[in-house]
Order: C-alpha cells, then sequence, then structure tokens
C-alpha cells in the first residue's frame, strides 16, 4: 500500500522543519501488532537519531469523551538535551474522561429531520455472517461499517468513507421509547438460522444523520458546516 510511505515523509519533514516537538497518529496496530514491530522500531531511531526523546501510546477515544470505539496509536517526541521521556499515560491522565453511552449523546438531539438522515435502504443482507454480537455481525448491505450501533455502549469508529450504504443504524424506538432493540431480537432467531433474507428493516430501523454522526464526534452544536 503505497499510503504506508507517508509515516516516512512525516519523518522527513520532522528532520527538515526541526519542530520543538511533535505528534504522529496512525492505527492502532502499529503500536501492538508484532508484524509491525520492526517498523515500529525504525520509527523511533529514526526519530531519535533526529534528537528527539520519543515514545508512543495507544488511546482509545471513549477515554476522552468520544463516544466511539476508536483506538488509535500516537508517536510523541520532543526536541531536548534530556534523554528521559515524560511518562505519556501519567501526563494525559488528568484529561481521560469517560464518553457517554450512544444513547444519551443522541436522545438529547430529538427527532431527527429526514433531510439530514442519509436515505439508504437497509436491506438484509444475502450471506449474512454472525459473529459473537449483533453490533460486528454482517447483517445488512453496509456490513458491519453500515451496521446496528450499540446504543447503551460505544459505537465503531465513523469513517470518512461513510454515507449511503456505509452509514451506520440506530432503532428510534429503542432510542426515544426505551424499548428493547430489534437487533438483538433478530440476532437471537439469526443463530437459529432464521434469517430475513433481502427484507426491508423496520420503518423505525434508520441510518445515522449527519447532525448525529457530528455530535458522536463532538463537534458543538453550533458548528458551522461549510
Amino acid at each position: 500500500d503505497p499510503r504506508s510511505r507517508l509515516v516516512w515523509e512525516y519523518v522527513d519533514v520532522i528532520k527538515t522543519i526541526k519542530p520543538s516537538a511533535f505528534i504522529m497518529e496512525n492505527v492502532s496496530a502499529l503500536g501492538e501488532d508484532k508484524k509491525w514491530l520492526n517498523i515500529r522500531n525504525d520509527l523511533i531511531y529514526e526519530f531519535k537519531s533526529a534528537g528527539y526523546v520519543v515514545d508512543f501510546i495507544i488511546l482509545k477515544a471513549k477515554d476522552f469523551n468520544v463516544s466511539q470505539n476508536r483506538k488509535r496509536e500516537f508517536f510523541v517526541g520532543f526536541k531536548t538535551q534530556s534523554q528521559n521521556m515524560m511518562n505519556l499515560t501519567a501526563m494525559l491522565n488528568p484529561f481521560n474522561l469517560l464518553a457517554p453511552p450512544v444513547r444519551e449523546v443522541l436522545k438529547s438531539l430529538g427527532k431527527q429531520e429526514p433531510s439530514h438522515i442519509a436515505q439508504a435502504k437497509i436491506i438484509f443482507a444475502k450471506q449474512q455472517k454472525l459473529t459473537n454480537n449483533p453490533y460486528s455481525s454482517f447483517l445488512v448491505n453496509g456490513g458491519t461499517v453500515g451496521g446496528f450501533i450499540n446504543l447503551n455502549g460505544y459505537c465503531s469508529t465513523l469513517t470518512a468513507s461513510m454515507g449511503g450504504n456505509l452509514t451506520p443504524i440506530i432503532d428510534e424506538e429503542a432510542l426515544y421509547n426505551d424499548k428493547n432493540e430489534w437487533v438483538l431480537e433478530y440476532f437471537r432467531n439469526a443463530k437459529n438460522n432464521k434469517f430475513l433474507i433481502g427484507d426491508m428493516a423496520p420503518k423505525y430501523i434508520r441510518r445515522l444523520s449527519t447532525i448525529e454522526a457530528a455530535a458522536i464526534q463532538t463537534f458543538p452544536s453550533d458548528y458551522k458546516w461549510i
């Protein structure tokens, strides 16, 4: 993937500009997966050779008041004569704030205007793939990216490609009327091979609105979109 070259271009930029500090964000696998250990070590070596003390940390968005199951890796470096890197976990502890569940974020917004809601139809896939929970299962067109959101937990990462079938799904009856989430019952039936194939979901099952997506990502309500 040519995009993997971007981390090295970032290193080149740091070496050229020589900022007093930098942060580089990437997927969490770069900081966790043994497959990327050599790349991780090479990056640290390059930053250190450029005169930086450097370390990396894996952070979860939900631990910083963002209601998403989004995990990312951050390299942090400081240009200093000291060889001692500060403890990143201790530095960030004062900013830890567990995010509210998605239900709390969305319910505060009230009913959404149809013009703000993705209109892609929610149709059950011909070949559905079940995992150990309904929110990560492939049940409808759009797969897991455009799947059901756990209102009592956190949604998956809202991707840059979100839109149409790739827009996550919520249950209005569960959200506004505190009913049990319809997908839970469907998931139990699906585990007993009782699938809806090609059928439409109930009308109160809909895609996320643009306003709801913005709220989950903590954009302020008065944010002006261009």
